[in-house]
């Protein structure tokens, strides 16, 4: 005999599935100066009307679809569940998808810099446009941990927990030293109208940055091969066809101003507030277990900070949802009951 499960009071709530794009005001200034013209922020809300407001973000080339990076986290009974809350996401600010992008420079043909305060601020007129006072929750993973981060400093009240993967209050120089290099390369290509191959070397570097040692050793530990009579590398055709997909999907102007953003990312910890759930993991090159710590530390909310095992380095946010969907999970149990 089986027992039948009574349906919870979100999965009994109409549903709402949203997807559109909200106008800034007509000149929207930046943190660092300049601004952006008649832009718009293109954002999807889905999940029952009237249950919890959780805000998902993740790295530079995500967007709103977060299914589409997020796919065995952000769904129906998975850890971030929308059929229990509403899930709100947006396509970041100069980036890659279809909110607007800063006007050009006065100066130069180089558009303004976007600070991470800029896509919080965005979101935050987002959210007046909705008539969404407060989020429950603001869950940001690598840049968008950096946004929530920056969106908990800046508007307080508005946010009741954090949830930080691989992300800390500031970038670590060696970070910075490695992007201003992709950043470099794909300077380089425009220029000399290469694009799209500076767009496949920077990504190429940037996937040495992503993941970490141990698995580099592990999965390419087999002899050189010689190809037309030189010698190839079992990791470069890795790094190769990694930088030859996101050619396809990303565009130079996106890739320097969001790689610019987080190297300009800095909050003080001890303007956060708000409860913060940290998650790190042990070979994340990046964003390293000591930032994170310091953050978890500092920060003038009840915190805690998980440290990870991992093969995966920085991109573990995206390969251990084995492991951290229980740690999601209880971050968000403490809103399940709020109407």
């Amino acid at each position: 005999m089986t027992t039948a499960v009574l349906p919870s009071f979100f999965e009994t709530l109409p549903r709402i599935d949203i997807r559109d794009s909200f106008h800034l005001p007509e000149q929207q200034p930046l943190f660092h100066g300049g601004n952006i013209s008649q832009g718009q922020v293109s954002y999807y809300l889905r999940g029952p009307k009237d249950s919890p407001i959780i805000i998902v973000l993740g790295g530079i080339s995500s967007g709103k679809e977060t299914e589409q990076w997020w796919p065995e986290m952000v769904g129906a009974g998975l850890a971030i569940d929308t059929d229990l809350y509403q899930v709100l996401s947006i396509d970041f600010l100069g980036g890659n998808h279809d909110s607007s992008a800063p006007d050009a420079n006065e100066h130069s043909s180089q558009a303004a810099a976007i600070d991470t305060r800029d896509q919080a601020k965005a979101i935050s007129l987002l959210l007046e446009h909705l008539d969404i006072d407060v989020v429950h929750s603001f869950i940001g993973a690598s840049y968008g941990g950096m946004i929530a981060l920056s969106f908990a400093e800046l508007f307080p009240n508005k946010v009741k927990q954090l949830c930080i993967l691989c992300a800390a209050h500031k970038s670590s120089n060696l970070g910075i030293a490695w992007r201003s290099i992709q950043r470099q390369i794909i300077q380089l290509g425009a220029d000399t109208e290469q694009e799209e191959q500076a767009i496949a070397l920077a990504r190429a570097l940037a996937m040495t940055t992503y993941r970490s040692f141990v698995e580099f050793e592990e999965r390419f530990s087999t002899a050189p091969y010689v190809v037309d009579g030189y010698f190839q590398f079992p990791v470069n055709g890795y790094l190769a066809s990694r930088g030859e997909a996101f050619k396809k999907n990303f565009c130079c102007r996106a890739y320097l101003c969001l790689s610019e953003s987080i190297d300009l990312h800095h909050v003080l910890p001890e303007n956060i507030k708000t409860p913060i759930t940290c998650i790190s993991f042990d070979t994340d090159q990046l964003i390293p277990k000591k930032l994170m710590q310091e953050l978890a530390e500092y920060s003038q909310g009840k915190s805690q900070h998980f440290n990870l095992p991992s093969l995966y380095g920085h991109d573990a946010f995206l390969k251990e949802t084995q492991a951290i969907t229980p740690l999601i999970q209880q971050t968000l149990e403490s809103i399940r009951h709020v109407k």
